[in-house]
């Protein structure tokens, strides 16, 4: 049976789990190195608290807003089953592969604009008059 870890335990978990994995996280593939600091994060499933790698921070925060996104979204079936569907559809409509003409969605370009003139809260506001 499982047993719960204690929080003493974790650094040699990483370390072991870390050299298991040739220092690099689970799912970028990214170096991590042997140094176990804030940047290497010992991931878990948040459902029934079994560890399952050592991720970069980065993918680790990542990879919990896409469950809870796509736990969200999904009509009917797994997390998995949803992620799998939505790569199907990138598959299918690969615009890189696409030949002949090609309409754009209208707002496409207009986010670079709005991005542009957002709140700076660090820039003065001037009054129109």
């Amino acid at each position: 049976m499982p047993r719960r870890l204690k929080t003493s335990e974790l650094p040699a978990i990483k370390k072991a789990l870390l050299a298991r994995q040739g220092y690099k996280c689970a799912i970028c593939k990214t170096p991590l190195g042997p140094d176990i600091g804030r940047d290497v994060v010992l991931d878990h499933d948040h459902q029934f608290g079994f560890i399952r790698a050592v991720l970069c921070r980065n993918c680790n925060g990542i990879e919990g807003r896409v469950r809870n996104l796509v736990n969200r979204a999904k009509r009917q079936g797994t997390i998995p089953e949803w992620l799998g569907r939505l790569l199907l559809y990138w598959q299918a409509f690969d615009t890189s592969k696409m030949y002949g003409v090609l309409d754009t969605h209208p707002m496409f370009g207009k986010e670079k604009k709005k991005k542009a003139t957002t709140y700076n809260p660090y820039k003065p506001r001037t009054r129109k008059r």
